[in-house]
């Protein structure tokens, strides 16, 4: 799971089912949240602009959107002006909750801002999408022209991103189940096996999938373009580490070109692969992980990048939070659900909680919040989940069911530039409750 991030564009997860949030940091508002409801009109000031993750960008309406203004005890529910537009007049601090939800599971998002943000963009996840009208495909042939002792095979797409060992050989068969219908970006590797290097990489721009496709591909010319050092520092030894980056095209995830293998010291210096300049668009990104977790993963330090040109890349983990959260149940009229305290760690731009109760593989209810620094209050910051129950169109079974939830609160530092990119470090912090 992802958290959800608090600037200016906000997103909601990439799988279906899932429950990540992405953001970047508008008046007809519907009261009753339907067609039906009485208009009630304001000086709009603030949007909140939702969108599909795929394709990208696209328009698209919120399961359901509502609004309140500090010291105000009602919620506003807002109908979409336009598709995935939703404006309202914004008078200080506001919070907003965006849904996204099917029949199986849901993500209720709040935002907590205040009248200096003027735009809210918010990139929804599948659960906002209805399911795919056709059933999966598959996507099948032959690479050939491999090295002799290729037996791994890596594929990507924006929608998921796969691995499988293969018999050792020049010619590799696969075969690829449960591809989406759309126009895609692929991309193929090959490796010796699951810890080597890349030795092919190729990549096939707008390939149509539309039904059961073949694709064969000759890879004898196929190679990385070259390689970048990468350096890590901050490490502490016995820490579970994981970095991977990624070409992505117009996606979050893509093929991973970094190191296979960590070994466990301080600071690493290792390296990842690049792309031949040919085969690069303007929307390509390297997306770097680097993670570092302890206490049974409980804990983890993390450094995020994205970059369009390929540089050497030397950054630090963050420092871990500076105490345990401490969480607890509230059920009041105003709050419900879960409480969180945080001692204030030092440098931090925003702070996000995301609590989860899974009650089995598809089934799952979710809450996330994001807070800027600047409005954080108080040390322990302190923030209790809001009781939506008596908003108009807001469905009890969005609520948190009782049961054992996974707690995990995030403190991000300010991103700072990378390159032609920027990198971004978090400190996080996870732990089941029993609600």
């Amino acid at each position: 799971m992802r958290s959800l991030v608090a600037a200016a564009i906000l997103a909601l997860g990439a799988c279906r089912g899932g429950s990540d949030f992405v953001e970047n940091d508008a008046g007809v508002i519907d009261d009753a949240g339907d067609a039906g409801a009485d208009v009630v009109t304001e000086s709009p000031n603030t949007t909140i602009l939702t969108a599909s993750p795929l394709p990208a960008a696209t328009p698209s309406d919120a399961t359901f959107v509502a609004t309140r203004q500090e010291g105000d005890l009602e919620w506003r529910v807002l109908a979409a002006k336009s598709a995935g537009t939703y404006v309202f007049e914004a008078k200080k601090r506001w919070t907003a909750v965006v849904v996204c939800a099917d029949d199986v599971a849901s993500h209720v998002a709040l935002f907590e801002r205040t009248d200096a943000t003027k735009v809210l963009e918010v990139t929804l996840d599948d659960l906002c999408l209805p399911p795919p009208a056709q059933p999966p495909r598959k996507l099948s042939g032959t690479l050939s022209n491999l090295p002799a002792t290729s037996s791994w095979f890596d594929f990507a797409y924006a929608r998921s991103v796969r691995g499988a060992a293969t018999p050792t050989g020049a010619t590799i068969a696969y075969e690829l189940e449960n591809l989406q219908d759309g126009t895609w970006d692929v991309a193929f590797g090959i490796r010796d096996d699951a810890a080597g290097v890349l030795t092919r990489v190729a990549i096939r721009r707008d390939e149509i999938v539309n039904n059961d496709k073949a694709l064969d591909l000759d890879l004898a010319t196929a190679v990385p373009a070259g390689e970048k050092a990468l350096e890590v520092a901050s490490i502490v030894p016995g820490d579970a580490t994981t970095f991977t980056v990624a070409y992505t095209m117009n996606a979050d995830i893509g093929l991973d070109l970094g190191p296979q293998i960590i070994p466990d010291q301080e600071t690493v210096t290792t390296s990842y692969l690049t792309i031949p300049a040919a085969l690069v668009k303007p929307a390509d990104r390297y997306r770097g992980r680097l993670i570092a977790q302890s206490d049974g993963n409980r804990v983890s330090r993390e450094a995020h990048f994205a970059i369009h040109d390929p540089i050497d890349v030397k950054v630090s983990l963050p420092s871990p939070l500076p105490e345990a959260p401490m969480i607890t149940a509230v059920a009041t009229d105003a709050h419900l659900g879960v409480q969180a305290k945080l001692k204030r760690p030092a440098n931090v731009d925003r702070y996000e909680l995301v609590a989860t109760r899974k009650m089995n593989a598809k089934e799952a209810r979710t809450w996330s919040v994001s807070l800027p620094g600047e409005i954080a209050a108080g040390d322990p910051i302190d923030y209790s989940l809001p009781n939506l129950g008596k908003v108009p169109g807001f469905r009890t079974d969005w609520d948190l069911p009782r049961g054992t939830l996974e707690v995990t609160v995030s403190a991000w530092e300010r991103a700072s530039t990378l390159g032609d990119g920027t990198l971004e470090r978090v400190s996080r912090h996870t732990a089941d409750f029993v609600y």
